[in-house]
Formats: C-alpha cells, structure tokens, sequence
C-alpha cells in the first residue's frame, strides 16, 4: 500500500488519459486512508486525467459475507470491471509483514510459520519455492486472474523483501518488477 501510494502521488503526465479506467485490484484493509486501495486508485486516476471506479468493501471478510456483498450491483459492477484490466501494477510484501497488516488470527498466522510462508501478493501468501501455501477471503484480483492481464508489474523494494520477490518470482514469471539496486543485488545472491 505504501508503495503503491507513493507512485501514485508522483505520476505526473502531459496530457489526459479521458479513455482510461482505473479501478482498485483488491478490497481494502482498514489502514490509513492514504494507503488505501480506493484513495490510490482514486489518486491515480485524478494524475493521469482517467476515470476511476471505487471497490467499497474490506479485503479481509467471511467468504460469506463476501458472497452477500458480490451480489450488490454496484459492487459487482465494479468487480467486472475489475476482471477487464489489461495492466495491473501491484505489490509483494513479506509473509510476516503482511500477516501483521491483514490481522490474521494466530491460528492462520502459525500455519502459515508451519508452512514457511515468505512473501504475499493479492491476498496469497508463497512459500520459498513459490508455492501458494494459503489464499485469504478477499475480492478483487486473483492469481488466476494474474495470469490473463497483458501487463503486470510489480513495484517493491527493500533488502527485507528480497526472499518475498524471489519466492513469488517462482510462481509467477511473466512481470516486469521494479526495484531499487540494493534489492536487487539482494535477490541475485539468494541461493
């Protein structure tokens, strides 16, 4: 969120994107509003002169709940739209840094130590070998859905998320990842 937040703020164009749609891949999480999937879309948009669509519902829900919500038209509508991108530009955070923002119970948290989760992206979280290890109830983008979006890009840096980016790496090649030089001397001498 933080990082998806600060290139939000600073993209700056010549002229408008009228013909653009930018919407939130994922619900949200109940942090500051600054780094909220709504307030970045909603940022991005507005600095590239597109129009935008807001996900009103929380990432981390029921599967119940979150069946009840889906059925909301508004909230469907933009689910669909959602399923259209062709870009997407997101974030991988490290398993134990993730558990902490999402609130995961202690229950999901030692499983996931059990199971030697590293990294999180969209709402997954990969073990070492890229393997997904275990999915939250959460709306938006999926990793299936990862697979069809023509353009994906990940932002993310910081010595610390090195094991993260290198674990999702092995699921999921076909990204173009932005990263500063530290981490990326970092993930080139992972073994």
């Amino acid at each position: 969120g933080t990082t998806m937040a600060l290139i939000a703020n600073e993209i700056r164009v010549s002229k408008k994107f009228t013909n653009l749609l930018v919407v939130p891949g994922r619900g949200g999480l109940g942090e500051n509003l600054e780094i909220q999937a709504n307030s970045i879309a909603a940022k991005m948009a507005y600095n590239l002169g597109a129009g935008y669509k807001l996900l009103h519902v929380p990432d981390n829900i029921g599967p119940d709940i979150l069946q009840v919500l889906k059925a909301n038209t508004q909230i469907k509508n933009v689910l669909d739209e959602i399923k259209k991108i062709d870009m997407i530009i997101f974030g991988i955070g490290t398993a134990e840094e993730m558990t902490r923002r999402r609130g995961l119970s202690e229950i999901k948290k030692d499983e996931l130590k059990m199971k030697k989760a590293f990294a999180e992206a969209l709402g997954y979280y990969f073990n070492k070998e890229g393997a997904p290890v275990l999915h939250t109830d959460s709306v938006g983008i999926d990793l299936n859905d990862l697979k069809n979006i023509r353009h994906a890009i990940c932002v993310a840096a910081g010595a610390s998320k090195a094991d993260a980016i290198y674990s999702f790496s092995k699921y999921h090649k076909d990204y173009t990842l932005i990263t500063d030089e530290v981490t990326a001397k970092e993930i080139l001498n992972i073994k």
